[in-house]
């Protein structure tokens, strides 16, 4: 299996917006962010052949990111799934991911630190908090031989969202 995991880009200030009465989990892209993940994603896109699914966190931000990776790849629809918020419990995604296809690819998008903690499970990290922390628009691919799971992990990269829209294809 390979794993893309990828965290949400820039989005709204979280304190302006939950001071003027909206939920964390509304908060949306903002124009920059957008723009900034079109690059990441179109550069993602010359990294992978092919993604067999994007899965995202119920929040906006995730959702809207994942519906840019989706469109540089040419699908598939990303899918909202339970265990993704950022104070979620990384063992419950790595269930899900067990489940599926050893020959898949799939991309999982979400928030610190629950990402930065999966990534920390996967590889083997046995020390909390995780050694590894994604920044906004930031990406890592892990690799396993067979089925995800714990420690199974091969880190192949690890990259800022800068890092990677600076490649070229």
């Amino acid at each position: 299996m390979k794993l893309l995991v990828l965290r949400h880009g820039v989005a709204e200030d979280a304190e302006g917006f939950i001071r003027a009465g909206g939920h964390d989990a509304e908060r949306a892209l903002t124009d920059e962010g957008l723009r900034r993940m079109r690059k990441v994603a179109n550069r993602l896109r010359s990294q992978l052949d092919r993604l067999d699914r994007i899965v995202s966190s119920p929040y906006r931000r995730a959702l809207e990111t994942a519906e840019v990776l989706a469109a540089a790849f040419g699908g598939p629809t990303p899918e909202r799934i339970d265990g993704m918020t950022p104070a979620d419990d990384p063992a419950e995604l790595l269930a899900w991911l067990g489940e599926q296809s050893a020959e898949a690819c799939i991309a999982v998008v979400g928030h610190e630190p629950h990402l930065g903690r999966l990534i920390g499970l996967l590889l083997g990290a046995q020390s909390a908090p995780s050694p590894v922390r994604l920044r906004k628009g930031g990406s890592a691919l892990i690799e396993f031989n067979g089925s995800a799971t714990a420690g199974g992990g091969v880190l192949q990269w690890l990259l800022t969202s800068a890092q990677m829209r600076a490649l070229r294809d």
